[in-house]
């Protein structure tokens, strides 16, 4: 009997000691979660350089580490450490100074850091997420909006973020057609489940209708036909009217949708008519070069004064990415998302594919 109950109260004490070992504070690996994002830069119609007019969003949104999931870290994969000659070139015309040349240090502080030109860049498949956010005229040719699609198509998100001066060609312009309108009032939460106002952060109804520095005003809005003079050729171009009924409303005012998505193959086209991207990148300061505050070619550092409802929506936006309906995460198969892995687990493999 004795020889029995040495084992059993030896397997007691173990066990007590495992439980209490579990209940105290827990050291555990956290892998940095690489997001892959930058503004793109869209080919000017009028000439001249692209418009870029909040270029920090993605910096300021890496500098709020009191909200930011731990473990993200954003980059831009092609932003290099230092100017080009092409970027050397465009900030000397926009600041009207010969203060930058080829060589020079660039760091993420910088707006040329986070900047993707269109024309410029071979493979924005590269990109987890993109931005687009740029005062005046937006159209794209053919090859420019299948460069965009085939973008979405592999897993990546764009972001159209309406500026206060905007104009969209409707049939010319991104992979889903739209134009926008600087019209709307009463904005109404349509979708209060859908994950880019829930997770990691779930958004208040009033907070996320009346989020952005318009509050809820201007709209996405459907391009008809009738409106550029075509109003007779609905039954040879039919489907250019409809497919704008691929975005998903999340939000929408009276004028149309404030809020939007679409899944596009494995990815995401995420619009929104209220200037979000500003209110990330204007409070915390900087020079203004006659697109806004904080719009120079050096961020301003009160990061402290950026509002916590825009910031909140973009890191959910970019968790969208994190999920894919195929095998492996999509077509790029990377087997990842952006999901943090909690204490007490650890990572034990990873996939390099």
């Amino acid at each position: 009997m004795r020889s029995f109950l040495k084992p059993v109260i030896t397997l007691a004490f173990v066990t007590a000691g495992l439980c209490l070992a579990q209940a105290q504070p827990v050291g555990y690996a956290k892998a940095p979660v690489t997001i892959k994002c930058g503004v793109l830069l869209l080919p000017n119609p009028s000439g001249g350089e692209p418009t870029n007019a909040d270029p920090y969003v993605f910096f300021n949104l890496e500098k709020r580490t009191d909200v930011k999931p731990a473990s993200w870290v954003f980059v831009n994969p092609h932003g290099g450490s230092t100017f080009t000659r092409r970027q050397a070139g465009r900030w000397n015309t926009l600041t009207g100074t010969t203060n930058f040349s080829a060589g020079t240090r660039l760091n993420k502080n910088m707006a040329a850091y986070w900047e993707v030109e269109l024309s410029q860049v071979a493979n924005v498949a590269d990109y987890d997420v993109l931005m687009v956010h740029a005062p005046g005229g937006i159209s794209l040719n053919t090859a420019e909006r299948d460069k965009l699609q085939a973008f979405i198509d592999a897993g990546g998100t764009l972001w159209f973020d309406k500026s206060f001066t905007q104009s969209v060609d409707g049939f010319n312009g991104f992979p889903v057609p739209f134009t926008t309108v600087a019209t709307g009032a009463n904005p109404q939460v349509v979708q209060p489940f859908h994950p880019i106002l829930n997770y990691p952060f779930s958004l208040g109804y009033f907070d996320a209708a009346y989020m952005g520095s318009h509050n809820g005003g201007h709209a996405i809005v459907r391009q008809t036909l009738a409106s550029i003079g075509l109003g007779g050729f609905g039954d040879i171009v039919q489907t250019m009217e409809p497919d704008f009924y691929r975005l998903n409303p999340i939000i929408a005012n009276t004028s149309g949708i404030s809020l939007g998505v679409a899944e596009l193959g494995n990815g995401h086209f995420v619009v929104s008519s209220g200037n979000i991207s500003s209110r990330i990148n204007e409070p915390a300061g900087g020079t203004d070069i006659g697109l806004g505050r904080n719009s120079g070619p050096v961020a301003g550092t009160n990061f402290g004064a950026i509002p916590m409802t825009e910031l909140k929506f973009v890191y959910n936006m970019i968790a969208l990415s994190g999920g894919h309906p195929a095998l492996s995460k999509g077509s790029r198969r990377h087997n990842a998302s952006f999901d943090e892995i909690g204490a007490p687990l650890l990572q034990t493999w990873s996939d390099p594919t």
